[in-house]
């Protein structure tokens, strides 16, 4: 009995509507295959399709498939950020967009919980030293989460009297799925685990939300806003897809 014969090629994904950039895919035709099969996994996206698939109808599927496939590339990044820190406390908090590397010890006369201290370029963050695990990660957390309230509505009026905006309001939440948000009144909500990105995926953020204040949609005309204001928006926008592998496992618990 002969081998089956398999061939495979690659097609990209155009997630403008979904956050923008792009997406390569795998495309596998087997004979073995008698439906069309869609994974997402480390390694990217996987598109299996029966023998005799017209393969021009793959796009018009694709892009049905695609604030799924943005979801599930999002979901694999932290998943896999997290199987490799679970159950561990953290030693070092990097808050990237700052430029900051805050060391994590015990403290025996910490009086408040948790102290910062610094000397120089040494950064410090001093837990009580009866702390357990949960009480541990819940305090760092919320000192992350207020590092965010100080920080980032600063940077993004900064960033906003460059091009000329003025939010209405604007909030720091902890979220778990999007980086940032904007209302039909103007109020933007940015996720405080921002600080754990790059720079420049930050500014791309707050340029991305300050483009809704005049398109509240993912319209042409909002993508001409964006690329107008970021050259290097489509880029970004694709790093953003994985950027959850930034968080560290333990603000996701």
């Amino acid at each position: 009995m002969g081998k089956r014969r398999e061939s495979f090629r690659t097609i990209t994904l155009d997630l403008e509507g979904a956050g923008g950039g792009s997406c390569p895919c795998r495309v596998r035709v087997s004979e073995r295959a008698r439906r069309i099969r869609l994974t997402v996994d480390v390694t990217g996206v996987a598109v299996v399709v029966p023998a005799g698939f017209p393969l021009s109808q793959l796009p018009s599927i694709l892009e049905a498939r695609k604030e799924w496939i943005v979801k599930a590339l999002e979901k694999t990044a932290r998943r896999t950020h997290g199987e490799a820190e679970a159950g561990t406390l953290p030693t070092v908090v990097e808050l990237r967009a700052l430029d900051e590397l805050w060391h994590v010890t015990s403290g025996q006369d910490v009086r408040t919980r948790l102290e910062e201290q610094r000397e120089g370029s040494t950064r410090r963050l001093l837990l009580a030293p009866d702390f357990n695990r949960a009480e541990a990660l819940t305090t760092l957390r919320r000192w992350v989460l207020q590092r965010a309230k100080e920080a980032l509505p600063r940077r993004l009026k900064e960033v906003a009297l460059e091009y000329d905006f003025s939010p209405a309001r604007i909030a720091v939440k902890g979220m778990r799925s999007r980086w940032g948000s904007c209302s039909s009144a103007g109020n933007i909500s940015l996720n405080g685990w921002l600080l754990f990105l790059p720079p420049r995926l930050v500014r791309h953020v707050f340029l991305h939300e300050l483009c809704h204040l005049l398109e509240l949609n993912h319209s042409k005309a909002f993508y001409e806003c964006l690329n107008k204001m970021d050259p290097e928006a489509k880029r970004c926008a694709s790093e953003l897809k994985a950027a959850w592998s930034f968080v560290p496992a333990w603000i996701c618990e």
